[in-house]
């Protein structure tokens, strides 16, 4: 279910819940625990969580959010602008078909979203970067993690998703001072990138790849990839999952 709101509705009803709860950036309420999540709830699935998991999977991030407002009891939620007066401001469930519905009707990307409800225990905040931060009570919060599988595992979450260069400032090194603004407002060290060091020794002709290197590719892998990356080495071999990949950007020194 989706209804659109008039800015009437939202200005008299629901934005006086949101100015109690965010100044569109922060929370407003200093004992509000807050956590981060990858991507935006109108998007919902994920890369796979490889450290989370034994048997990784396209995940949806914010499952965890969903189970906790059902044992709330909480089965209407609103989306709008952080501040200010109404634009496509919206009321409906919690539930994936409504969240990704959303998707069809405007851009849900941007830091001027909020996602909050009447009861006013909890507060989801879009940050332009592509993730999320949830905040709310202890309680909310609580069941939160609990359903989230602990603090440990959403910071593997999340790690997964900057390792993965899912997240955008993962992208270029010039990005790693506000990388590590962001892991410290959660009381998180930024991690190093996995090897680091030396550039490429070369870029191989594509002579030189077509004849040589991809028929040996071919020789030990299935391409295409098949859905599950795992079944297109060969059957004989072990395997073991690493998180990340073999190069990744080194951040600026």
């Amino acid at each position: 279910m989706i209804q659109t709101l008039s800015q009437e509705d939202f200005e008299l009803i629901w934005t006086p819940i949101r100015d109690r709860l965010t100044d569109g950036k922060t929370f407003l309420n200093p004992d509000w625990r807050q956590v981060p999540i990858p991507l935006y709830l109108s998007q919902g699935m994920g890369p796979p969580c490889w450290r989370v998991r034994e048997d990784p999977e396209i995940v949806d991030e914010f499952a965890p959010l969903r189970r906790t407002l059902a044992e709330f009891g909480i089965q209407e939620i609103c989306c709008g602008s952080t501040t200010g007066s109404a634009w496509d401001t919206y009321l409906l469930t919690p539930d994936q078909d409504a969240t990704s519905g959303l998707n069809r009707l405007t851009s849900m990307h941007g830091e001027w979203r909020c996602w909050f409800s009447r009861e006013g225990n909890w507060c989801l905040l879009q940050r332009e970067e592509g993730f999320s931060v949830l905040g709310g009570s202890t309680s909310f919060m609580d069941a939160y993690l609990r359903h989230a599988g602990g603090m440990d595992a959403v910071r593997k979450r999340f790690e997964d998703y900057d390792i993965a260069q899912a997240w955008e400032p993962s992208w270029d090194p010039s990005w790693s001072k506000w990388r590590a603004r962001t892991y410290a407002e959660f009381g998180w060290v930024a991690f190093d990138y996995p090897n680091q060091g030396e550039f490429f020794e070369r870029l191989p002709p594509v002579d030189e790849v077509t004849t040589l290197w991809l028929p040996r590719l071919r020789s030990h892998i299935t391409l295409p990839l098949p859905p599950r990356a795992q079944e297109a080495l060969p059957e004989r071999w072990r395997k073991v999952a690493f998180a990340g990949h073999l190069v990744a950007h080194a951040e600026s020194q």
